[in-house]
């Protein structure tokens, strides 16, 4: 997979979106990618992952007729910064390369501390990670236009980009799971309170 379209990922029967009484429901799905830890704008190796609810980023076994962990294929035992990439928010990757070995479980969680993220010292409007309260951080939502930046004016932004998803009636809506779906409420509506819009600002 090169990031270039949607995903066909095996989802085996809908009961997998509403496991009772877990937090493994398949919620979403992101991007991964591995970069050279040396370069890390060279990227080595792809794949998708699905979103479970408590965030872990898993793939379907089709032989135990579960999710495990995702299985990245790596050249050789060394070390790999991991980007992960969302359809309409900004992407994130480790601040240091990590240690990624053949047949062993690597486990990384971001959204423990902004310092989880790389950030990048050119960038200095925001930091790396949205912090959503609670000592929880997470990927900055808003990215419709796919260009690596949420911004709101000038031409060619994300609330055009908005609008144009309406068909510039501002007063619509549309359901669904839509690239300007900012908010991830499942509905793209730019009015009332708590819209696609407001989330932009």
């Amino acid at each position: 997979y090169d990031g270039s379209a949607g995903v066909n990922e095996t989802i085996p029967n809908l009961a997998v979106l509403d496991v009772a009484g877990t937090n493994d429901d398949i919620v979403d799905w992101v991007f991964l990618s591995l970069q050279d830890g040396t370069t890390p704008a060279t990227r080595l190796q792809t794949k998708v992952g699905m979103i479970q609810r408590d965030g872990d980023i898993v793939q379907y076994d089709p032989v135990g007729l579960t999710y495990i962990p995702v299985k990245m294929p790596i050249d050789a035992d060394v070390n790999y910064h991991l980007v992960v990439s969302h359809r309409n928010h900004l992407a994130i990757r480790t601040p240091a390369s990590q240690l990624l070995q053949d047949g062993v479980t690597f486990a990384y969680n971001f959204t423990t501390a902004q310092a989880q993220a790389y950030q990048n010292g050119a960038i200095l409007t925001n930091p790396a990670m949205k912090d959503l309260g609670s000592s929880r951080f997470g990927l900055w939502g808003g990215d419709g236009t796919k260009n690596g930046i949420v911004n709101y004016t000038p031409i060619g932004n994300d609330e055009a980009f908005l609008k144009s998803a309406l068909g510039g009636i501002l007063s619509s809506s549309a359901s669904g799971y839509l690239d300007a779906d900012f908010n991830m409420s499942g509905v793209v509506n730019y009015t009332p309170i708590g819209n696609d819009e407001a989330f932009l600002k």
